[in-house]
């Protein structure tokens, strides 16, 4: 991660040379360092500037915009990991409700599984689920069973269920997830112990 932050780092900066304030490129290597470092726990830093990509994104495109929805979930994301989950979970409805009146099902997956982690957070367990099973659904019948972004949203759906004392819900989603990967993939270990903890409270 250090070596990442500081390619982020360069990159930035050389942006800010060429490109104006509200220039996408900008916005995009704004944000890029901006989650980077607020999966490093530098979340000071991190809403600087996840908070100047959403200002400039809001600026350079209209309402509804992919970009613009894009700044607004990260925002949100971050709100939720430094504990503001209200105010996150206010920024990632007002982005699922623009997606879906879009139609743009794909993308509305994501964020329909970033709401439901919001609502994890809160211990809004019940809720979580549905947002995250109509997450699961979408991702299954648009990208594909073995898609990394349904693999996640298995991941998630599994471990929700297990909090909610439904192990045996959980288990068959974390055996096919377990099953749809091997010990080459980076989340295999993890995606392993969920299901250890799983079959341990069946």
């Amino acid at each position: 991660l250090p070596r990442a932050k500081s390619i982020l780092e360069s990159a930035l900066e050389d942006c800010r040379k060429v490109f104006a304030d509200d220039h996408p490129e900008l916005l995009v290597a704004i944000s890029n360092l901006g989650m980077l470092l607020d999966e490093m726990e530098e979340h000071q830093a991190a809403s600087l500037l996840l908070k100047e990509a959403l200002e400039g994104s809001q600026r350079a495109f209209p309402g509804g915009h992919r970009d613009l929805l894009s700044s607004m979930s990260n925002y949100g994301l971050h709100l939720s990991e430094v504990g503001e989950l209200e105010a996150a979970e206010k920024l990632m409805r007002d982005v699922v409700v623009q997606i879906e009146e879009q139609e743009q099902e794909a993308v509305a997956c994501t964020y329909q599984s970033n709401l439901g982690s919001i609502l994890e957070d809160q211990g809004r367990l019940d809720e979580a689920e549905r947002w995250m099973r109509k997450a699961l659904y979408g991702s299954r019948h648009l990208l594909g069973e073995a898609d990394p972004s349904t693999l996640t949203f298995l991941f998630k759906l599994s471990r929700i269920l297990l909090e909610l004392d439904r192990a045996t819900d959980a288990l068959p989603l974390a055996t096919e997830l377990v099953q749809a990967t091997g010990p080459q993939d980076a989340a295999w270990q993890e995606r392993k112990d969920l299901l250890a903890k799983i079959e341990s409270r069946i």
